[in-house]
């Protein structure tokens, strides 16, 4: 007997050439298959942008189902549920896939480290994946928010600051300018 070992999946021909008996040379062929292993666990990546990704800006993420040596499984089906780390984050969704999908994911939390966790349960086992960290930065200015502090004070004698903040559609504070904000108090300009 001769064991072939492969740790990859391919097909490949083997042939065997034997002398018998110093007279006669036999040969024989045979196609050997090897697949991939059963699914251990769940890879996600994302392209090396370079720069913050811009909250709510489309993002792709490939997904891969692997068997133990890293090797993409074949014909399995999962059902993935995907969504920011990054607190705050609105972005979820779910997501089902042959072996390996890209899948776009749109971030909307601006943060230092985002990054997507995916989870779910492939032929009765377990998964989880997460993408390297990646940085978001807040979109353009899409509102206002008005912070007053304090927010009771005693007519007359105590003043109260007014702070605004730029948002972006997602709620993040933006960098842009606002402008010149103008102040009402009652429905009457000040």
């Amino acid at each position: 007997f001769i064991g072939i070992l492969s740790r990859e999946p391919a097909e490949v021909w083997v042939t065997i050439e034997a002398t018998i008996r110093d007279r006669v040379s036999v040969s024989a062929t045979q196609l050997l298959t090897f697949a991939a292993g059963e699914t251990d666990a769940l890879i996600l990546e994302i392209p090396d942008m370079g720069v913050p990704v811009v909250a709510g800006q489309p993002l792709p993420v490939v997904a891969r189902l692997v068997d133990i040596e890293g090797n993409t499984v074949s014909g399995t089906t999962a059902t993935v549920a995907l969504q920011e780390t990054c607190s705050g984050g609105q972005f979820e969704t779910t997501h089902t896939f042959v072996d390996d999908a890209s899948i776009v994911v749109t971030p909307t939390k601006a943060c230092v480290g985002n990054s997507i966790r995916a989870f779910g349960v492939v032929e009765g086992v377990a998964i989880s994946g997460e993408t390297a960290p990646f940085d978001v930065v807040a979109g353009p200015t899409a509102g206002v928010a008005v912070f007053a502090r304090p927010e009771r004070v005693v007519a007359g004698v105590e003043a109260t600051e007014v702070q605004i903040i730029g948002l972006d559609e997602h709620g993040n504070p933006s960098a842009d300018a606002i402008g010149a904000p103008t102040l009402a108090i009652g429905g009457v300009e000040v």
